[in-house]
């Protein structure tokens, strides 16, 4: 964060210096890797000493909204599970996705006239399906495309990684899934 503030406080000058911009976007960048590698290592060592197997899909749902609820002040959550759903998996990562989604979903419904967070999970088949859906607008299909790669934030305040959508696509893919986002 230091980088960017540095990166920011230059910028705003009357004549910003290009170089050491570029300088110092580029060391940002080499640290911003950095850590995305030792999320990478701890995530492994957290997935190898956890063990998977089916786990309620309602639990998974709760604990998520508990650890988001901070930013849920003024959103209707509605939660429709189906009865006894269980998914095969890590708990602590099928949370973790939930929890990404869920405070992404709180992002995109600030400011709302009237906000609200659907989740929904139901059996298909042998799949799992849950739906995040909220009342905030659909982004632009450059920012759709880019939505799970890691690294990409849309917000210009500093204040996101873009760390969340690319670790929730990876962790649904080690556990045999896929995520998407519904473009209408």
């Amino acid at each position: 964060s230091l980088g960017l503030d540095m990166v920011e406080d230059l910028a705003t000058r009357p004549d910003p210096p290009a170089e050491r911009i570029r300088e110092l976007l580029a060391v940002t960048r080499t640290s911003l890797h950095h850590v995305l590698g030792l999320v990478e290592r701890i995530t492994r060592q957290a997935r190898e000493a956890e063990a998977s197997g089916p786990v309620p899909v309602a639990g998974l749902v709760e604990d998520a909204n508990t650890l988001v609820s901070g930013r849920l002040e003024g959103v209707a959550v509605r939660i429709d599970v189906s009865e006894g759903l269980a998914a095969h998996g890590r708990p602590i990562e099928l949370t973790q996705v939930l929890v990404n989604l869920l405070a992404n979903a709180a992002e995109a419904v600030r400011g709302a006239p009237d906000p609200w967070i659907t989740v929904r999970a139901r059996a298909e088949g042998e799949e799992v399906v849950v739906t995040v859906a909220d009342a905030g607008p659909t982004p632009p299909s450059r920012v759709l495309d880019q939505l799970f790669v890691e690294g990409f934030t849309t917000r210009a305040d500093c204040d996101g990684t873009g760390l969340g959508l690319g670790i929730c696509a990876r962790i649904v893919q080690e556990h045999g899934g896929h995520i998407a986002v519904d473009r209408r």
